[in-house]
């Protein structure tokens, strides 16, 4: 994004609690079988989900991270009011919702399945995403070696 331009959703009014219902009405359509909300202090900061696949449960977590969305909030032309964490906040979840919605055309379509979809945020025995995993494993899969 180019200094001054604005971000996308960094005006919604909508709080961030009614985005996570949202989001988890949305994906309980799409056969998650669990929903689970973080909160701190009163706030939801956070939401993990569950798949069965076959004989077993996958585990996901979604990327509702604020902090960078303040950083461009601040660089951006918009006015002083929508440059502040609570902003930063409702925008951050309001594009994790819009990014879902989207990925959901693609499951109704036939053009994914939702596992392959969210599969970089499938949570690993090490309480890690997949992403997470293979990033710190600078994306080595243990393949042949060249």
């Amino acid at each position: 994004m180019r200094k001054n331009q604005a971000i996308y959703m960094g005006t919604t009014k909508i709080d961030a609690g009614k985005t996570a219902a949202e989001i988890s009405e949305l994906l309980g359509r799409y056969g998650v079988t669990t929903v689970q909300s973080t909160f701190d202090r009163g706030e939801v900061v956070g939401l993990a989900f569950s798949i069965v696949a076959g004989s077993l449960e996958l585990y996901y977590k979604l990327p509702v991270r604020h902090e960078p969305v303040l950083q461009v909030l601040k660089k951006s032309k918009m006015r002083g009011e929508y440059k502040n964490e609570a902003q930063a906040r409702r925008t951050a979840w309001r594009q994790v919702l819009r990014w879902v919605e989207a990925q959901m055309a693609l499951i109704e379509t036939g053009m994914a399945d939702i596992k392959e979809i969210f599969l970089p945020y499938m949570m690993t025995p090490q309480g890690r995403t997949l992403f997470q995993e293979m990033s710190g494993a600078r994306f080595l899969l243990g393949g042949p070696e060249s």
